[in-house]
């Protein structure tokens, strides 16, 4: 999709790659009652977004807007469309909320090495999230 961003009264043309939704939502895991995830997403520019939650399919769909789903985070809404780039498992809700604030406090050049196998959890489409 090629969009116009207007900088200093000049327009600037670039891409943004749309993410392959079809390909994000078989890469989640099942609903699980016991399921607690914490999960990272990479947002439309680039920024990564960590949280959790107990249905990781319907998560996502809320933080791109699909229709009836909950809303998403208020920081994803104006960069759709995020992406799931990886995400962990956990047994409890506990555990979850600890380790996502565990990468909250990482860098980005740290959660970027968690994203390109540094980590436990499982990355999705990890392949093209830029190393920057």
């Amino acid at each position: 999709m090629e969009r116009m961003k207007k900088t200093g009264g000049r327009e600037i043309q670039h891409s943004v790659p749309e993410p392959e939704r079809e390909n994000e939502l078989q890469a989640c895991p099942a609903p699980d009652e016991d399921g607690n995830y914490v999960y990272i997403l990479q947002c439309r520019d680039g920024s990564l977004y960590t949280g959790w939650t107990t249905d990781l399919p319907a998560r996502l769909a809320a933080h791109n807007g699909a229709a009836g789903a909950a809303k998403g985070a208020k920081c994803t809404r104006g960069r759709r469309p995020v992406r799931l780039v990886y995400f962990e498992a956990h047994a409890t809700k506990s555990e979850a909320m600890s380790r996502e604030a565990g990468i909250k406090r990482l860098s980005r050049a740290q959660k970027l090495k968690l994203i390109h196998g540094g980590g436990q959890g499982q990355k999705t489409g990890a392949d093209d999230v830029p190393r920057r």
